[in-house]
C-alpha cells in the first residue's frame, strides 16, 4: 500500500447534459503530481432528478472508493455545464431543474468533505491541460512551435464552452478564467453563413455561437442546407432526411455520414468546423493566446474533418490572419484534446489552488 500521508484525495466530477463522470484524484504534496485512482463514476444525467440524488450518488461512490484506497477523501470539486459564480450554480444549462441552486460548500458538507468547489466544465478543462501527455493531444499545425503564454479552450458538445487561460509568469502557472462568450452574437463569414444566420433568426431571434457550434447546431445546419437544396432542386431529398431523423442521435449520425462521404452531410460538417474555427480564433485573439485547445465530445469523433477544414478557417481573419499585415493567428499552435479526463484533473487542480488561496 502506498503512503497516503503526504497526499490530498479529491472527489471530482464532470456534470454534463448527457452524463455525470467522476473519480478520485490524489495530489502528492511532495512531488506536486496528480494521479487518478481506478475508480470511476459514470451515470446518465437524466437519472439525476435533484440535489438529493446527486448527493446520494457521490456519497455512495465516495464511501466505496475511500475503503479501497484506505485514505480520507477531504475535498470535493465538480465541473458543471453552465455558468458558476461565487461557488454557486443557479441556471443556464440544460440540466435537470432539480439541480438549480447547487452550492459547492453545501455539497461538500453533505458529502462529508471539508471543502467543496463548483466550476464551469470548460474552465475545468482549461485547468487540466497541464495534466495532458503527448498521447492526449494532436497538434493541427505541427509546424508552429509552442511557447509560454496565454491559452484558450473551445469545447463543442451538447453546447459550446469557452475559457481563457492566463499565464502568470511570476509563478510560472496557468490559471483558467470563465467565459460566456459562447452566448455572444454569431458572426457569419460569407454569404452562406449569412443565410444560415437569417434562417436561425427566424426561430431564435438572437443567434449566438452556441446555436451553431454544438451538437444541436449541427442539426440546425442540416435543416438549413436541406431546405436550401430542396428549394434549388424543387424536390426534397427524403432519403437522407429520413435516415438522419430516424436516428436517436441526429448530430452523431450526420457526422458519421459525413465521415463516410455523404455529400449533404459533408457540407453540414464543413460549415460546422469553419464556424468552430472562427469562434476559436476570436477567443485566441481576445487574450493573445499562445495555444488554442479544442475539447468537448465532438472534435475527437470527427478528427479527419477537423484536420481538413479547421486550420484554413482559423487563419481567415483579414489583417491578423494568413496573408495579413500581422498574421498573429498563423503563429498560434492549435491542439485537439483526445483525453476524456481533462476536466476531472482540472477540477482537482482548481480546488488545490483554491485551498492555497487566502480567504
Amino acid at each position: 500500500m502506498s503512503d497516503s500521508s503526504n497526499k490530498i484525495h479529491f472527489l471530482v466530477g464532470d456534470l454534463g447534459e448527457i452524463k455525470l463522470r467522476g473519480t478520485i484524484i490524489a495530489h502528492d504534496l511532495t512531488t506536486g503530481q496528480y494521479t487518478r485512482t481506478h475508480h470511476e463514476l459514470d451515470v446518465p444525467t437524466v437519472t439525476i432528478s435533484d440535489q438529493s440524488e446527486l448527493v446520494r450518488i457521490f456519497r455512495q461512490f465516495k464511501s466505496t472508493a475511500s475503503r479501497m484506497i484506505r485514505a480520507p477523501i477531504s475535498v470535493f470539486a465538480l465541473g458543471i455545464a453552465g455558468p458558476v459564480e461565487d461557488n454557486h450554480f443557479d441556471a443556464g444549462a440544460n440540466l435537470p431543474a432539480g439541480l438549480v441552486g447547487l452550492r459547492g460548500q453545501d455539497l461538500a458538507k453533505r458529502l462529508g468533505c471539508a471543502r467543496g468547489f463548483l466550476l464551469n466544465d470548460c474552465l475545468a478543462t482549461g485547468e487540466g491541460i497541464e495534466s495532458l501527455g503527448p498521447e492526449d493531444l494532436v497538434q493541427l499545425n505541427p509546424e508552429v512551435p509552442c511557447t509560454l503564454g496565454n491559452r484558450c479552450v473551445a469545447g463543442a458538445g451538447t453546447g459550446l464552452g469557452l475559457a481563457r487561460i492566463r499565464y502568470e509568469r511570476r509563478q510560472s502557472e496557468y490559471i483558467a478564467d470563465p467565459s460566456e462568450l459562447c452566448h455572444s452574437d454569431f458572426g457569419p463569414n460569407g454569404a452562406e453563413q449569412r443565410r444560415l444566420l437569417e434562417y436561425l433568426s427566424q426561430s431564435y431571434g438572437h443567434v449566438s455561437w452556441d446555436r451553431v457550434v454544438s451538437g444541436p447546431g449541427i442539426e440546425q445546419i442540416f435543416r438549413f442546407l436541406h431546405q436550401e437544396r430542396t428549394q434549388q432542386k424543387g424536390t426534397p431529398d427524403l432519403a437522407i432526411f429520413s435516415r438522419v431523423y430516424e436516428s436517436d442521435n441526429r448530430p452523431a449520425t450526420i457526422a458519421e455520414f459525413a465521415l463516410g462521404g455523404e455529400a449533404l452531410c459533408c457540407e453540414v460538417m464543413r460549415i460546422f468546423v469553419e464556424c468552430y474555427a472562427a469562434v476559436t480564433a476570436n477567443l485566441s485573439l481576445d487574450n493573445l493566446s499562445k495555444g488554442a485547445y479544442l475539447s468537448g465530445g465532438i472534435a475527437p469523433q470527427i478528427e479527419p474533418l477537423i484536420r481538413k477544414w479547421f486550420m484554413p478557417a482559423f487563419v481567415q481573419k483579414g489583417r491578423l490572419g494568413l496573408g495579413g499585415s500581422n498574421p498573429i493567428l498563423t503563429r498560434i499552435p492549435v491542439f485537439l484534446i483526445r483525453s476524456v479526463d481533462t476536466a476531472l484533473y482540472g477540477a482537482a487542480h482548481y480546488a488545490m489552488r483554491e485551498l492555497n488561496t487566502p480567504s
